[in-house]
């Protein structure tokens, strides 16, 4: 896939709710707005809560590293995952259908979730005591998309 992404175009410090909510029920990327493969990226926090309730592009993951000033200054696992493996208010993602609509959003509703990963704390437990791996291996690598091409702020 190939787009333009104009960073400076991008609100780093803030949240745009309405934007946040489509992106929640439609499975899009919540920095570029467009659709998401079947396996996107997430930000998690310790706990297994997604960090800003979205997934992303793996190139839009890159840009987000390197300019948003929330993840520049945190540390939390960039995991690569499906629908299937994220809770929204404890909800499987995968159970909001869009043939079930009752509203613009589908079944989904018109208010923002709570992301998380399932299983996060049995499956970290798991991997810690078993064989002393970071990365669940459900759920796909840790580390770090690379850092953009030399085309800075441009994808």
């Amino acid at each position: 896939m190939t787009f333009m992404l104009d960073i400076e175009d991008v609100w780093w410090a803030t949240v745009d709710t309405p934007r946040l909510l489509r992106c929640q029920a439609e499975w899009l990327c919540q920095l570029c707005g467009l659709e998401l493969p079947a396996r996107a990226w997430v930000v998690v926090e310790p706990d297994g809560e997604v960090v800003s309730g979205a997934a992303l592009h793996r190139d839009c993951l890159t840009l987000a590293n390197r300019w948003c000033p929330h993840l520049r200054l945190a540390t939390y696992e960039q995991v690569e995952v499906d629908r299937t493996r994220i809770l929204a208010d404890d909800v499987p993602l995968d159970s909001f259908a869009a043939e079930d609509a009752i509203d613009e959003w589908g079944s989904y509703g018109d208010g923002l979730r709570r992301w998380a990963i399932a299983e996060w704390a049995e499956l970290h437990l798991m991997q810690h005591s078993s064989s002393g791996r970071d990365t669940p291996p459900m759920l796909g690598p840790t580390t770090s998309p690379p850092m953009p091409t030399p085309a800075e702020g441009w994808i």
